[in-house]
């Protein structure tokens, strides 16, 4: 079985075919940020792996800003493109992956699927409320691999996804921590608004000080880029270089690391409390669980909560090509675009106001 995957990132893409089991991969840093400049990056990459073009039998893209929806894989289609092009629910590289998979599904005559994408939200409405009438809380984060390690932890633990309840933590350059209940994200943080500081984001913020801090910004865009690129890690000690920064050994450089390990432990209790504190497992994914210093110390502080379970590394393309070989295989029945989440009228609830 011969599928070509497709992961826009931030600052990279990474493509791969996986064959029976061996799984080509390459990462293409961004020159211009465009559906051609992809599309011809990639075809050049797949004549110098050992698999015929033609053998390919379908394309694994990630998905983006799309129409909040259920969990699940879904056919590529001319609705999910045009939203991606447009950009009608956010803008992120993510978006080009329907629009490049569409590229390869009709040069190749095969069919293409989103795993997945950033836009699903089967949260809890009552998870959804801020507090605040004119705000509300999204769920957009790492669905594909937080899913992806769910249901691997459940084989581990040899029991149904169905019924299982896990925390995930997504640990990476940014930072998602997740309750799963059977298969289910039904809370987690976007790490764009709150959560622990990450290597280069600044997580949740103390509000006053926010506040203070954007009326000395000059536009809202600068604003963002402080926020989301120059802040954690980096923003307090120039680096976001884990390895490097666990070498360092004075005194402020060493609170900082820890303050981040601390915010991490701290969030994955209160997930483990959406859950009520029944857990199977937490479950530890992404770039930053590769160090095991920063594991024990986690351990240290939310062991308690039951089994945790590790997946290093970075788990996007084994997970795209999971979920098309489940729809090869016809394990499962591929989605419709759009099939809106249970919570998507949440969106669109006009504020009451009791007086």
């Amino acid at each position: 079985m011969q599928i070509l995957a497709i992961h826009p990132e931030v600052s990279r893409t990474k493509v791969g075919v996986w064959d029976s089991g061996i799984l080509y991969s390459n990462t293409i840093p961004w020159e211009e940020q465009t559906a051609h400049f992809l599309q011809n990056e990639i075809t050049e990459w797949l004549h110098t792996i050992p698999i015929p073009v033609q053998s390919l039998q379908a394309v694994a893209a990630r998905g983006g800003y799309l129409k909040p929806i259920q969990s699940g894989v879904y056919e590529i289609n001319d609705l999910m493109i045009r939203d991606s092009q447009q950009g009608q629910y956010g803008n992120h590289p993510a978006n080009l992956g329907p629009i490049v998979g569409s590229y390869f599904m009709e040069l190749l005559a095969i069919p293409g699927f989103v795993v997945d994408p950033v836009s699903v939200n089967e949260v809890w409405p009552k998870a959804m409320v801020t507090g605040c009438p004119d705000m509300i809380r999204n769920s957009y984060g790492h669905a594909l691999t937080i899913r992806y390690v769910s249901r691997m932890a459940a084989e581990e633990q040899q029991i149904s996804l169905e019924t299982s309840r896990f925390v995930v933590a997504h640990l990476s350059t940014e930072i998602n921590i997740a309750s799963v209940l059977g298969g289910r994200i039904v809370d987690l943080n976007n790490a764009n608004d709150e959560g622990p500081f990450s290597l280069e984001r600044a997580g949740g913020l103390p509000f006053a000080s926010l506040l203070e801090l954007c009326s000395k910004i000059r536009s809202q865009e600068e604003m963002l880029n402080i926020v989301l690129k120059q802040s954690g890690l980096k923003g307090y000690l120039g680096i976001s270089d884990l390895q490097e920064i666990q070498t360092r050994t004075d005194e402020f450089s060493k609170l900082v690391y820890e303050a981040m390990i601390y915010q991490i432990s701290k969030e994955i209790g209160a997930y483990a409390a959406v859950l009520k504190g029944n857990l199977d497992g937490i479950v530890l994914t992404g770039e930053m669980v590769r160090f095991d210093h920063l594991v024990d110390q986690i351990k240290k502080r939310v062991g308690f909560l039951g089994p945790i379970m590790l997946y290093p590394g970075d788990q996007d393309l084994c997970a795209l090509v999971n979920g098309v070989i489940r729809i090869l295989n016809k394990e499962e029945t591929a989605e419709i675009y759009p099939k809106e989440s249970d919570n998507y009228g949440f969106y669109h609830t006009e504020k009451r106001f009791v007086i």
